[in-house]
């Protein structure tokens, strides 16, 4: 019967005399670790084991990040002055395409008990760019299914990084708060007709209703000053890629919400 020799990773040969280190003439960057792949397994020799922050085959790429700080003043604009620490906030990076009806959702990140003041860094995993649509919802209690939005970023161009606040002007009103009760007292179909309006009202970004979340292109409101702007609801063909609908920003599934209680 004819003997085998199983070798340890890092030699080879009938009876493993022979030796290899694939990393030995590897690079790997920003502080990434070269580890050999057992060749017999995998059609790589080697790997690096790149930190979060960046990627790909030596760490060469830097994920895109997105900073926001989370201001004092939406605890008096929330009313929650009892509150030091926000109990939930989970920030969403959603991709718009025109090619697709429904934004994806790219990534989303969760964090709890997030002092006033302080920033919340959420690195897009092996991306080069940012998404298109970036915001938070934050959470006090679990009376409002829904939370509290605040936008991050509305990109027009590709983008690595992106700093900024969660201030009072980037939350996100309920179009209850916007339209008079005439208005709202009508069906869901005639009522949102009224919804491209909004997007002239100076700074409005984005607003939503007990379905979508509706976006404004604003600079389309510039150029194009006689035409619909953007910022109708998904419901409409015609702006179809700037409404969301909202039960993709409930609480995360499988998290608890003692979250929130706590």
């Amino acid at each position: 019967m004819n003997e085998k020799c199983i070798c340890m990773l890092g030699r080879f040969d009938r009876e493993c005399h022979l030796q290899y280190d694939p990393c030995k003439h590897i690079m790997c960057q920003n502080q990434g670790i070269c580890i050999p792949l057992d060749i017999r397994a995998s059609p790589f020799m080697y790997a690096c084991i790149c930190n979060q922050e960046y990627f790909d085959n030596l760490c060469q790429y830097s994920s895109a990040k997105a900073f926001s700080t989370v201001t004092k003043s939406i605890q008096n604009q929330l009313h929650m002055t009892s509150f030091s620490q926000i109990p939930l906030v989970t920030v969403y990076f959603v991709d718009i395409s025109n090619n697709i009806a429904i934004p994806a959702i790219r990534d989303h990140f969760v964090y709890t008990k997030i002092s006033f003041g302080s920033d919340i860094i959420a690195i897009s995993n092996r991306q080069m760019y940012l998404s298109s649509f970036i915001f938070v919802q934050i959470y006090f209690n679990t009376k409002d299914l829904y939370g509290h939005y605040y936008l991050i970023g509305l990109l027009k161009l590709p983008m690595k990084l992106i700093k900024t606040s969660t201030l009072t002007s980037h939350r996100y009103p309920h179009i209850g708060e916007l339209l008079n009760s005439t208005i709202m007292s009508y069906v869901y179909l005639k009522r949102i007709k009224f919804y491209y309006k909004l997007c002239y009202i100076t700074g409005m970004k984005c607003f939503y209703d007990e379905i979508y979340m509706c976006l404004c292109d604003n600079e389309a409101l510039v150029e194009n000053p006689g035409k619909n702007p953007a910022g109708l609801p998904l419901k409409v063909p015609r702006e179809s890629r700037y409404g969301i609908p909202r039960d993709f920003f409930r609480i995360p599934k499988g998290l608890s919400r003692d979250y929130v209680k706590s």
